[in-house]
């Protein structure tokens, strides 16, 4: 699959949004039990949250569904649940094409963006850092740090 080619972004249905879930229960096996634990946040709750907040967006390219991502707005900041990419496309750049696709999709109607993002994944850490975001606080009760990226300046 050639990393230059198109991405098509979509907004997913119910079915997809049930795969979503399950992927990104997978990606994050080795620590949303915990962190749900910590949040006093039941699983199915959290299935819940999915379903209903924010905005979930399915990626792909060349046809071929690459993974996803979670985003709610919060007054002028974004909150981004989740970017997924699916474990045989990682490492091909993908991550970083769908980080500007969502700064470039939201600039206009946000100041920053945000995230949560576990000690334990460091290539997510240092993607998310090699393309701007900077780590602010840490929660040491869930080994998240919490990250933002301004994109649009303040008025004066």
């Amino acid at each position: 699959m050639n990393t230059h080619s198109p991405m098509q972004v979509f907004c997913a249905d119910k079915a997809k949004k049930e795969t979503y879930f399950r992927l990104m229960e997978e990606s994050a096996k080795d620590y949303l039990e915990q962190a749900l634990k910590v949040l006093g946040l039941p699983r199915e709750a959290f299935r819940e949250f999915f379903f209903a907040l924010g905005k979930v967006h399915g990626v792909s390219i060349q046809g071929e569904d690459i993974g996803f991502y979670w985003t709610e707005i919060r007054k002028d900041v974004l909150h981004l649940h989740a970017v997924i990419i699916r474990e045989k496309h990682r490492g091909k750049g993908y991550g970083t094409r769908v980080l500007a696709h969502i700064e470039d999709t939201y600039k206009d109607r946000v100041r920053t963006i945000e995230l949560g993002v576990h000690e334990e994944n460091l290539a997510a850490l240092r993607l998310y850092e090699r393309s701007g975001f900077v780590k602010k606080a840490y929660r040491d009760d869930v080994g998240y740090h919490i990250m933002q990226k301004h994109i649009k300046k303040p008025p004066d």
